[in-house]
């Protein structure tokens, strides 16, 4: 298997530390929209939560436009519609599937 995968025991190092940065990332991107359900009474969560996580999907873009060579507005304003379009599809899978929001 190793032969026909082409993969080297040296190169696994890699790949474990990869998997660990990557699980670290998505951690702390999930834990973004969670502090306005401690801190804030429950009409306004919903609405709060959105707004930090579009801000942040904002900020992320701005960052990535230092690697990518684009402007930062275009790099953020993509990096929102993308996010939050992913949002409105987990949401609308959601409710097709009876989880409701209460």
């Amino acid at each position: 298997m190793r032969t026909l995968l082409q993969i080297e025991p040296a190169h696994l190092g890699a790949t474990v530390s990869a998997a660990t940065v990557s699980f670290a990332l998505f951690a702390l991107g999930v834990s973004v929209p969670l502090p306005p359900f401690f801190v804030l009474k429950i009409r306004s969560w919903i609405i709060a939560s959105i707004g930090v996580s579009l801000t942040a999907l904002f900020m992320l873009g701005l960052v990535t436009s230092f690697f990518n060579g684009r402007s930062p507005v275009f790099s953020g304003a993509r990096q929102v519609v993308i996010g939050a379009a992913a949002g409105l599809i987990t949401y609308c899978v959601g409710r097709v599937f009876g989880t409701m929001v209460s």
